[in-house]
């Protein structure tokens, strides 16, 4: 309660003000949360601009979905693409995610895998 009392102010005129003000806040609240949200993705943005090679700028407008879209023009062999996703990321890390997404295909033995994701 914001307000309990006000000189010559109805307890119910003061309980519709305090409601009042609850919902202004709410609703300040919940704009202030999006203000946040929208200063971490520029600061996110702001971030990926200064440790992108300025070369590349330029691609960072566009949506990730938007730019794998276009891979298959920019790499028309997928093992060139698959050769720079391991220099980038480096083969332990698909490992985990190849083997999740296909484990019928793998057998049980560690050193199979890394051998099948180098080839």
């Amino acid at each position: 309660m914001y307000f309990d009392t006000l000189l010559g102010v109805d307890k119910e005129v003061l309980k519709i003000i305090n409601f009042r003000i609850e919902e202004v806040k709410m609703r300040a609240n919940v704009r202030i949360a999006e203000l946040i949200e929208q200063l971490e993705q520029l600061e996110k943005k702001m971030h990926a601009y200064k440790v992108v090679d300025p070369a590349a700028r330029g691609i960072l407008q566009y949506p990730v979905h938007v730019i794998m879209k276009s891979m298959p023009l920019i790499f028309p062999d997928p093992w060139e693409l698959w050769e720079l996703l391991l220099q980038t990321f480096g083969s332990e890390v698909f490992t985990p995610m190849i083997v999740a997404k296909f484990p019928m295909q793998f057998s049980e033995d560690q050193d199979q895998k890394r051998i099948f994701l180098r080839k």
